[in-house]
């Protein structure tokens, strides 16, 4: 019977772990797809000409980025489910709806500048991100372990 709880009881600590740990692993992702999209639509901008959604469709952006992308351009309630996004901060909670915001609102000039200040911030934010996704979460799958090895010679 404890051999059982044993088990359970490790299963879930490291299950809780492995998921705390994607969040650093969703973040880095999203990043990269923010300065990918960032990179595409500057070198779309004045030749082809095509829609966000037509960009958002050709690349291989990140599940989370789409969505903040189609939630940042619907106007109603972006504030509210971009909350529900739990590794982006408030800081970059603003800047993502100011970008969706702003693209394909000006000239091509201006919206060339407004594309390299993104672009920078995403690349920046990347760089921190898979800094901590190398400590904070291996740091998270190996607290899971160690916290369900711990629970298991309690149990014992």
């Amino acid at each position: 019977m404890t051999s059982i709880a044993c088990i359970i009881v490790m299963g879930s600590c490291v299950l809780l772990g492995f998921m705390y740990a994607s969040k650093y692993v969703d973040a880095e992702k999203f990043f990269y797809s923010f300065s990918m999209f960032c990179q595409q639509f500057s070198a779309n901008l004045g030749y082809q000409q095509h829609t966000i959604d037509q960009i958002l469709s050709q690349g291989n952006y990140s599940k989370h980025f789409v969505d903040c992308a189609l939630i940042s351009m619907s106007s109603n309630q972006s504030t509210e489910r971009l909350h529900t996004i739990r590794f982006l901060n408030d800081t970059d909670k603003g800047y993502i709806q100011d970008f969706f915001a702003s693209i394909g609102r000006s000239d091509a000039q201006t919206q060339a500048v407004q594309l390299q200040f993104f672009s920078t911030y995403a690349s920046q934010r990347l760089i921190e991100c898979q800094q901590e996704s190398k400590n904070k979460g291996k740091m998270s799958q190996k607290l899971g372990i160690i916290v369900g090895l711990l629970l298991c010679i309690l149990i014992i």
